[in-house]
């Protein structure tokens, strides 16, 4: 069985928007604009790996915005088509998903995680008073017993990606598996998930302790 979504090594550019070219509004304001107007275009083939629609306006100015209904939603309201196309092109939509996954806190960590593992487990010693060089049964039991006497403290949302990351380090080992790196769908942009992959072929995910 093959699987093409991911990859071993992944590298792309994003392209920085002209912020003359968009503005972030409110969605509610977004979609009462919308709702004025009857004749419009759907983007929505052009929009891969994201669940937001793309509508193009008869003044010429484009909407992209989510169906769902998160608080807080924001959007995006572009000056015009070449604008929105431009920003299409690069890969990257300057706005950020609401609700963030986990893996997204640290997507340039996750997208080269064979040489960010040592960071992480450095970031957890550091934070649990320990000296840990390796990763094996004793470590990883003390940081798991660290992380969830301090559950109630847990607001740093990089302290459950790297315990997560390191624990998966372990069963890598363990497994003899690899590394791979899944695109993922978001709302406005896709994002990269890390997956191991086991020699026959079998695809895990990572669990979150």
């Amino acid at each position: 069985m093959m699987f093409t979504s991911f990859y071993f090594i992944i590298t792309f550019m994003m392209n920085q928007s002209d912020p003359q070219c968009f503005k972030i509004l409110p969605a509610d304001t977004l979609r009462a604009q919308l709702s004025s107007h009857n004749n419009r275009e759907t983007y929505y083939n052009l929009l891969p790996m994201r669940s937001a629609g793309g509508y193009l306006l008869p003044t010429g100015e484009v909407i992209v915005l989510s169906n769902d209904n998160y608080p807080s939603m924001q959007g995006l309201l572009y000056q015009n088509e070449g604008c929105f196309l431009s920003d299409l092109k690069s890969s990257h939509l300057p706005i950020e998903n609401p609700s963030k996954n986990l893996y997204e806190y640290d997507q340039n960590g996750i997208k080269a995680i064979n040489k960010s593992i040592n960071s992480y487990q450095n970031y957890l010693n550091k934070l649990y008073g320990t000296r840990y060089d390796t990763i094996n049964t004793v470590t990883i039991r003390d940081y798991l017993k660290k992380y969830i006497l301090s559950i109630s403290d847990h607001d740093d949302p990089m302290e459950c990606l790297y315990i997560t990351c390191v624990y998966a380090e372990y069963q890598r080992i363990k497994l003899n598996a690899k590394w791979a790196i899944v695109e993922q769908g978001g709302i406005y942009n896709p994002y990269f998930e890390p997956k191991l992959v086991t020699p026959d072929n079998k695809i895990f995910a990572l669990i979150v302790p």
